[in-house]
């Protein structure tokens, strides 16, 4: 089993990018097709590319969405994602057919039908942690390089490059231990996290170079570091 490589899908992640270079791709009965032929492109050069011995995939869905708990904790989690001018039903009809190709080609599409507020992410995470092999993930969500380590590699697509403990730094700007301090520090736009205000990539290094960890720092009111309030960071954290 430790030498069985199991690739893992953010398929959320992969239809948004298909859809989007493959906008204008059509049948010749007019219906938008590029999300599908996209996808299932991908897929293969992936499998062709990394032959794992396992593949699963992993979608958001509208119960997830709904019924997100992440919400609960930050209202304005990806709200501005609400304004976002796209053609929802032509995706989700693609998307769905997706999930059908793959059911037919036996691979596992895991997806939170009941509204538990699970996203992709999540069951990224579980497998990626509970998989006593290798691991490598296909996405371009930063996010994932928290779970790098000797087994897990994280292959980011707009890098086109494999991340890795070797390199997570060079190429990410932080080690693998430091990625969820990193964008706490910074925030994250793209799901409208607010970071520490006026803190961006550069003071986020200088800070964790000095400290390591928001933790080490919170460890003593006296520690100090050019605009960081003690106590703001605190509440941030």
């Amino acid at each position: 089993m430790r030498d069985k490589l199991l690739m893992i899908i953010d398929g959320s992640n992969l239809a948004h990018r298909s859809y989007q270079k493959f906008e204008n791709l059509k049948s010749k009965k007019g219906e938008k097709t590029g999300l599908i032929y996209g996808f299932m492109r991908l897929l293969q050069s992936y499998i062709i590319r990394f032959r794992p011995t396992y593949v699963i995939v992993t979608f958001d869905t509208q119960q997830s969405k709904e019924s997100n708990f992440r919400k609960d904790l930050l209202g304005g989690y990806k709200i501005h994602r609400s304004n976002i001018s796209m053609d929802y039903e032509s995706f989700n009809k693609q998307s769905r057919s997706v999930r059908r190709i793959l059911k037919l080609l036996n691979i596992p599409v895991i997806w939170d039908s009941k509204g538990l507020g699970h996203e992709s992410d999540d069951y990224i995470g579980y497998y990626a942690l509970n998989h006593k092999g290798k691991v490598l993930i296909i996405s371009s969500d930063k996010d994932f390089c928290q779970l790098i380590d000797s087994r897990v590699k994280v292959f980011n697509p707009f890098k086109e490059c494999i991340i890795n403990k070797g390199n997570c730094l060079e190429v990410m700007g932080y080690e693998p231990n430091e990625c969820v301090d990193y964008l706490c520090l910074i925030g994250d736009k793209s799901d409208d996290i607010p970071g520490y205000r006026g803190i961006g990539p550069v003071k986020a290094r200088q800070f964790l170079t000095q400290f390591g960890s928001i933790e080490n720092y919170l460890s003593n009111p006296d520690n100090t570091f050019k605009g960081i309030d003690y106590d703001g960071l605190e509440d941030l954290y």
